[in-house]
């Protein structure tokens, strides 16, 4: 009994530190594509959808929410259009959102859905820096 409970909590770890790894090396390479790509000084959010998403159409609805609320620059990439941007930001799943700061640093990436609480908290973070 004790054995199984030692090797479910070292795989449980083990595919911790799976995900908070992929998760950095994402954010790094997504700053280093952003900081070729665009100018500083403004805070923003990435939007990659595709037109035949279903959450994508959810996401856009918060995210009007969100430039409602706070004047986000929100700029969406269509992944069909632009797959080489959504290559070099390792988009693997859509809608994904990325908030960048002012400094062009990648401060969040939310692959999936990602609700109007946790992206108005988000951007809020994003905005005091």
């Amino acid at each position: 009994m004790f054995e199984r409970l030692l090797i479910a909590l070292i795989i449980g770890a083990l595919a911790a530190g799976v995900y908070l790894l992929l998760n950095h090396w994402q954010r790094r390479r997504a700053t280093a594509t952003n900081q070729q790509a665009a100018a500083p000084g403004q805070a923003r959010v990435l939007y990659f959808h595709s037109e035949h998403c279903r959450a994508c159409r959810a996401q856009g609805h918060y995210l009007a929410q969100l430039d409602d609320l706070h004047r986000a620059l929100i700029e969406p990439v269509e992944v069909e259009q632009s797959p080489e941007l959504a290559r070099q930001y390792n988009i693997l799943t859509v809608p994904t959102t990325i908030l960048i700061d002012r400094t062009g640093r990648v401060r969040y990436i939310n692959p999936g859905l990602a609700n109007l609480f946790k992206l108005t908290r988000q951007l809020e973070d994003v905005m005091k820096l």
